[in-house]
């Protein structure tokens, strides 16, 4: 006898049920109490605007005392620069205080974390999209805060912890770590396809797996997912046949081309996440089509600088992380261009908005098989070498033929024979062992004329475009 329909979707809740406890139980038993601060999260966004405004101020002004007291590269900011905690009485007080950038962050990793704490402080870096990644420390209670800000972002969605997802990012390069990641996979009631390695064989072989494991959303790189689509729709298959309740992009820039691109193949929204790794989920898109900032974990404020016109609605962004006491990011330059808004969302939520005007953009290199791969793919090799303790203070990646990748590089203090191998190495083992390398030692890499780094850049594509 067959299962009828509704004994389907029971077992189907059922089966997100156990998932989204066996999920809970495994944050728990680290310390990270994702549920507790979801629930918090979901009470907090009902605030008014005026009342969020008084909930950050509170944070902060506690943020700025905390780090006096604890983090020494704050104090001696404070101390030379004849700052107290006391003068600062409100946000334009506030924007007295420097601004932090990533060199500063890099150079100064040891003072910028908390002294004298009982809980660990665990260390990753970031994607490299600026040519070297930042080294960045949390603890367990912040990263816990930061995931559940992903989660209440979905539920506005209807999609809640437990859902069966396919996720569309890299994977770290060393196998221990990448078998963490996969692990971490399966406790989130997710399958993955690695961004930096799509191809028509694994683009195939994953869409047959996500028919049977009939996830409810995808996760991931727009990039990555355009890509994905493409590839099914060049063989032929049907992506309205996943089903798909909604796809979720992050990690980039989303063009318009690639919203309605993959709106098209999936027949599903398309809805936008904007985040770092520095400060988790920045800002999600409601129901209602609007990107709401983490008003309780983030403060974000823009600078007008000069390249981008004094007089312009939009700056570069300076985010002060609200939640993270184990390594403190106060008025933190992150390199993306945004716009704020005062407008009241109609969805009803008190969070301030915001729109991105320039993020991260990654292109496509070709290997020497003729296959498209992700320009992430030099991204994970940047924060592998690093993670390996590899010494190099900037490094990009120009492919100007199929079979010739050039590399700038401009050397640390302890730049050693290690890196050069560790960057010849990883570059064959993606384009192809015939790939042809020039290593070119510079003192400076300047960035785009817009002012913006790219840690990756086609001339291959560049030509393409400038023959069309």
């Amino acid at each position: 006898m067959g299962i009828s329909q509704s004994q389907k979707r029971e077992e189907a809740i059922m089966n997100r049920m156990a998932a989204k406890f066996l999920y809970a139980a495994s944050q728990s038993l680290r310390g990270k109490p994702v549920l507790t601060h979801l629930k918090s999260l979901e009470q907090t966004e009902k605030y008014s605007p005026g009342a969020l405004r008084e909930l950050q101020w509170r944070r902060l002004k506690s943020l700025l005392a905390f780090c006096y007291e604890n983090i020494p590269y704050y104090k001696n900011l404070f101390d030379t620069s004849g700052i107290t905690v006391e003068k600062i009485r409100d946000f334009d007080d506030f924007k007295s205080l420097p601004i932090l950038t990533k060199d500063q962050v890099r150079n100064n990793l040891d003072d910028l974390l908390r002294r004298n704490s009982s809980r660990r402080i665990y260390f990753s870096h970031t994607s490299g999209s600026t040519g070297k990644p930042v080294r960045i420390g949390k603890d367990h209670d912040c990263t816990a805060v930061l995931w559940a800000a992903s989660y209440r972002g979905r539920r506005w969605h209807g999609l809640d912890i437990g859902e069966p997802g396919a996720i569309v990012r890299g994977l770290p390069i060393d196998r221990k770590q990448s078998r963490k990641q996969l692990t971490e996979d399966f406790f989130s009631n997710q399958i993955r396809l690695d961004a930096v390695n799509i191809n028509r064989e694994s683009a195939k072989s994953f869409y047959y797996k996500c028919l049977r494991f009939k996830p409810r959303y995808i996760y991931g790189f727009p990039s990555g997912i355009n890509q994905f689509a493409e590839i099914l729709d060049s063989l032929g298959l049907d992506g309205r046949l996943l089903k798909l309740k909604r796809i979720i992009t992050t990690g980039e820039l989303l063009h318009t081309f690639q919203k309605e691109n993959i709106e098209s193949f999936f027949e599903t929204r398309v809805i936008n996440e904007y985040g770092s790794h520095e400060f988790g989920v920045c800002a999600f898109e409601c129901p209602k089509g609007k990107l709401h900032i983490s008003a309780e974990t983030i403060y974000v404020e823009i600078n007008q600088t000069e390249r981008l016109g004094h007089d312009s609605s939009h700056g570069e962004a300076l985010i002060t992380g609200l939640v993270n006491h184990a390594m403190p990011l106060v008025r933190y330059s992150i390199g993306d261009v945004l716009t704020l808004s005062d407008e009241k969302c109609s969805c009803g939520r008190g969070l301030p908005l915001m729109n991105l005007v320039e993020g991260r953009t990654v292109g496509f290199a070709k290997s020497s098989s003729g296959e498209h791969v992700n320009g992430w793919a030099f991204g994970y090799l940047l924060a592998e070498i690093f993670k390996k303790g590899g010494d190099l203070s900037q490094c990009k990646f120009i492919q100007s033929a199929e079979d010739l990748m050039r590399i700038k590089v401009v050397r640390g203090p302890c730049y050693n024979d290690f890196v050069s191998r560790a960057l010849e190495e990883g570059v064959r083992r993606t384009l192809g062992p015939s790939t042809r390398i020039e290593l070119e030692f510079v003192d400076r890499i300047p960035p785009e004329p817009s002012g913006k780094f790219r840690f990756f850049v086609s001339e291959i594509s560049e030509r393409d475009r400038q023959r069309r």
